[in-house]
């Protein structure tokens, strides 16, 4: 398992002295909190029910409760995502204290990869980051950098 392989690796990167920026699915919090004092930074990769198939909101909020005041939150906004899923994410992020900062990130197609997932239009997008931002205090939009440098 991972959680064993990093309670072993990241006390001997802090000897460097290196940061710990942890990113994950953001749904294990019983490993998280095996190395929570270790990292430095949590970035939470929530997947909406729509891009899953299935909803983690209970995992999620477990894990954001062990991650702390050192996390954010990023979720990729594809064409299938409901006003409704994202109202429970909103709803979600608020009942964390501190609330995370929550990071958008428009769904950026994989250059010749058919996918059923697409974008979202920008009017959807828009009001996405208009509805968090009345109610979120750090809500950041950044395209999936991975993808524009063309890594999988």
């Amino acid at each position: 398992e991972q959680v064993d392989f990093l309670i072993h690796f990241i006390p001997d990167l802090r000897q460097i002295p290196f940061n710990i920026h942890l990113e994950t699915n953001g749904v294990h919090a019983e490993a998280l909190s095996k190395i929570i004092d270790f990292c430095d930074v949590v970035a939470a990769d929530i997947k909406l029910p729509s891009m899953m198939g299935r909803s983690y909101w209970e995992e999620h909020e477990a894990f954001l409760r062990t991650a702390g005041a050192n996390s954010f939150v990023k979720t990729v906004v594809a064409h299938t995502v409901t006003d409704e899923e994202f109202d429970t994410l909103i709803q979600l992020l608020l009942r964390i204290h501190p609330t995370p900062t929550l990071i958008l990130q428009p769904l950026t197609p994989i250059s010749g990869k058919r996918s059923f997932l697409q974008p979202p239009t920008a009017e959807c997008l828009k009001n996405f980051l208009v509805k968090a931002r009345a109610v979120l205090p750090d809500v950041r939009l950044i395209p999936q950098m991975h993808r524009v440098w063309q890594i999988p």
